[in-house]
């Protein structure tokens, strides 16, 4: 069954019955990084914004309305998380990393996060990673 209208954009060209999201915003990664993130994202037709920092993505969020944010595991991701969760419409927040560590994932879980990923990025992974974010939040 589909996610709700208010999650998704424009329609996928995914067969999967939960079409992926289709705008992220990219947040509080290293350049590197966020252009692997983009370059598999954008295979999966989902658009994306960057942003510096964590504050800076909390400001801009209102505005862009991203449908899933993907942001680098900090110190001030807990703050980020419990502000997030706090706005009007859920937005499914997925913690990346450069390396996969299993302390990572769990805190990460723990404290609110969708899901966690970590390079490299492969297509078909990131195809599960977006849909289960649209089921998230629906």
């Amino acid at each position: 069954m589909p996610a709700p209208h208010h999650v998704l954009r424009k329609p996928s060209r995914s067969t999967s019955p939960a079409h992926p999201p289709a705008k992220a915003m990219l947040c509080d990664l290293d350049f590197d990084l966020a252009q692997q993130l983009e370059r598999v994202l954008k295979q999966q037709d989902v658009t994306s914004e960057f942003c510096l920092n964590l504050d800076t993505a909390l400001q801009r969020l209102e505005e862009t309305c991203p449908d899933v944010v993907f942001c680098g595991f900090t110190n001030s991701l807990n703050a980020f998380l419990d502000a997030v969760s706090s706005k009007r419409r859920k937005i499914p927040v997925i913690v990346v990393s450069r390396h996969p560590e299993v302390n990572q994932w769990i805190d990460a879980l723990e404290a609110g996060a969708a899901d966690y990923c970590a390079a490299p990025f492969e297509p078909t992974h990131m195809r599960w990673v977006l849909a289960t974010a649209s089921l998230a939040a629906a």
